[in-house]
């Protein structure tokens, strides 16, 4: 005589491990220092309000306890469910620090974060002349005028780098 019986064993994985983030990665041009995710900005290079993307796993890998929230610390930013930071494009010049948490679907839940820095530089402002007028048959190497710009907000060296330039249709064949 024998007889048999169909046993079914569920193993679920245990919550003991909370996410890692993997990476920061900036979104727009800026002078990005990955040792503390800072992004420093000037206003015209803000073409997008997408600034930095968080990328983040968990060695969960059972249901709930694998799976990945992201929410964000400082309401003036958002985060997307896939870990994409934007700001308001209201934002105005200076630091704007935020922390960037990022939680699991488990019982006990498990978490972490991330800092961002997110520096609106000042924009470089003309002082003064802006426009030159030459007259034709103007001798060479003869200066025509000087161009002071000024900031009110540097970043974190203290120091801001302005760069001059000529432009229009017919620059490059004189200068």
């Amino acid at each position: 005589r024998s007889s048999y019986m169909i046993l079914t064993i569920y193993i679920h994985d245990l919550n003991d491990n909370r996410p890692t983030i993997n990476s920061v990665t900036p979104l727009i041009v800026g002078q990005f220092v990955a040792a503390s995710n800072t992004l420093y900005v000037t206003r015209p290079t803000i073409s997008s309000l997408d600034v930095f993307a968080v990328n983040a796993t968990d060695e969960d890998s059972f249901g709930e306890n694998g799976n990945v929230f992201f929410s964000i610390g400082l309401s003036v930013y958002e985060v997307s469910a896939s870990g994409v930071v934007s700001i308001p494009s209201t934002l105005s010049q200076g630091p704007h620090p935020t922390q960037v948490f990022v939680r699991d679907g488990g019982i006990p839940q498990q978490s972490t974060a991330v800092s961002l820095d997110f520096f609106i530089l000042d924009t470089p402002t003309l002082i003064g002349q802006t426009t030159i007028n030459v007259t034709e048959n103007t001798e060479s190497d003869v200066i025509l005028g000087n161009f002071t710009a000024g900031v009110t907000y540097f970043g974190p060296t203290g120091s801001a780098t302005i760069r001059y330039s000529i432009s229009g249709s017919d620059a490059a064949t004189f200068f």
